[in-house]
């Protein structure tokens, strides 16, 4: 389901809704794969997801999933959308610049603890030293 939204945030039927009864009956629904031919068009959501949702559908408990199988639909997807899969993250440079901010701030906040105990040190030789 999150695969299908990385498409757009409304392909999935309960999308817009709150009522978490007609949710779930919506959810329950589309794993029976009533909405097919709604999520998934060419236009929108890649058919292939069906072969993937469908794998998963077929675990059973503590069964091993086929991964290569995964494997090749999702490769198939990687090449029919020419998706350059070594390609940075689009917010990995936002996360990068958060990270640097916020060490930044741990080290002026580490400088103005050396600096207030080296004060406090100074005022306490000179108070010693009267």
């Amino acid at each position: 389901m999150l695969v299908i939204e990385l498409f757009g945030t409304n392909y999935l039927p309960w999308a817009q809704i709150d009522d978490l009864d007609q949710m779930f009956y919506l959810k329950e629904c589309f794993f029976a794969s009533k909405y097919d031919t709604t999520v998934y068009s060419d236009t929108a959501v890649p058919r292939d997801l069906i072969t993937v949702r469908r794998l998963i559908d077929q675990i059973n408990g503590a069964e091993r999933p086929n991964y290569e199988e995964h494997e090749k639909v999702l490769d198939k997807l990687v090449k029919d959308f020419k998706i350059d899969y070594y390609a940075p993250f689009e917010w990995a440079d936002a996360l990068a610049k958060l990270f640097l901010m916020k060490e930044q701030k741990d080290m002026e906040v580490k400088e103005k603890e050396r600096r207030s105990m080296h004060m406090r040190s100074h005022d306490r030789n000179r108070a010693s030293a009267k």
